[in-house]
């Protein structure tokens, strides 16, 4: 994974405090569902550090009526393995 990815998702508002608490509670391991039908997010998670770990056989309730339920993608990212910052 790219340091400049890292040092982005870790820069964002959800990722400090993500990192933040995750590494005072002793966590070494951060867990995010995501649609399957959200490339952009899953891409974006994806150069951050997260990895797929596992599928949501129609977990997501429709996005719009009479649509069927969405597959959630489970990634994983290993905190040990991220920069930290002076806020972590």
């Amino acid at each position: 994974m790219a340091a400049q990815a890292r040092t982005a998702w870790v820069g964002s508002a959800w990722g400090v405090r993500c990192v933040g608490v995750g590494r005072r509670l002793g966590c070494e391991m951060v867990f995010r569902g995501v649609r399957g039908a959200q490339g952009g997010a899953i891409a974006r998670y994806g150069a951050s550090g997260f990895r797929s770990v596992a599928r949501r056989v129609e977990y997501c309730p429709p996005s719009k009526r009479d649509e069927i339920r969405e597959d959630a993608l489970v990634m994983r990212c290993d905190l040990r393995l991220l920069p930290r910052t002076p806020s972590h």
